[in-house]
């Protein structure tokens, strides 16, 4: 972070269940658990702002789990529905939203692998994926949720069609957020996900080429950097990603720049 110039960052600590279909179920892929990022988070509050995970409604305590997190201080919520086999509409969450309004605890809603066959809550249509998951922006307005990575659009079998030009999907989930105001969306991995279908290296064009015209759609106050790291480990840097903003985006001006590469996360994480 600091060789690359990033002040803060979202701290996410995952454990191998939490995460499993990325780990092409073998748990042994990462060997940490909570209270190792946990760790970290207290050694450097100044740098990490911790956000819990494994949120699994199919466990009796999974309330009880995110309370004693809050206590701890966790600063916000990562969920994974389909990872769990559920659909973010699931009723069983609404208990969760409705303490993150009460708290102003923001979620970062993972989209991944919404279109897995081999999960429980698999859908085949983006559309009607999106319009399952609007309901909850509606219903709880006052949870600011952010959508990761430009809301999935190009997940798994989509990748390489919907990585390119025109884009299939984008132009729903613009639709999406320009509909409530409290729907960010994020651009982390964009440098691997859609430059690497295009066969691309740094600043990966076509990835701004969809960053550009995500920006034309909904403007530049409702989207973050990030980096997903460490996915992108052996692709590109934790410099390159900041780089292709700072100076591969030419279509950005200066102020626009700096509210992606910080200032909207700042506003999102109740920070300005």
């Amino acid at each position: 972070m600091k060789d690359a110039g990033v002040d803060r960052a979202i701290l996410i600590s995952y454990e191998p269940g939490d995460i499993l279909p990325d780990l092409d179920g073998d748990p042994l892929r990462i060997d940490v658990d909570k209270e190792y990022f946990i760790g970290a988070y207290e050694r450097y509050p100044e740098r990490f702002i911790w956000f819990t995970d494994g949120i699994d409604p199919r466990r009796k305590d999974w309330m009880e789990g995110v309370e004693d997190d809050i206590s701890r201080g966790a600063r916000g919520i990562k969920m994974f529905p389909a990872y769990v086999s559920t659909l973010p509409s699931d009723p069983r969450y609404d208990v969760l939203y409705r303490r993150c309004a009460e708290l102003g605890l923001p979620v970062i809603m993972a989209f991944e692998r919404w279109n897995d066959p081999n999960l429980g809550a698999c859908m085949c249509d983006y559309g009607e994926f999106l319009s399952r998951f609007e309901p909850v922006a509606e219903t709880h307005e006052d949870v600011d949720f952010l959508l990761t990575h430009w809301g999935c659009f190009n997940w798994l079998d989509r990748r390489m069609t919907s990585s390119k030009p025109p884009f299939p999907g984008l132009e729903l989930l613009v639709d999406l957020i320009n509909r409530h105001d409290n729907l960010y969306t994020d651009i982390a991995v964009i440098a691997p996900d859609i430059g690497g279908a295009n066969d691309e290296d740094w600043p990966w064009p076509t990835a701004l080429l969809m960053l550009e015209r995500l920006v034309d759609g909904i403007g530049s106050d409702r989207i973050m950097f990030g980096t997903d790291w460490p996915w992108t480990e052996g692709y590109c840097t934790y410099s390159q990603m900041v780089t292709m903003i700072s100076r591969g985006a030419s279509f950005l001006g200066s102020e626009e720049k700096g509210k992606i590469l910080g200032d909207n996360a700042a506003r999102f994480l109740g920070l300005s």
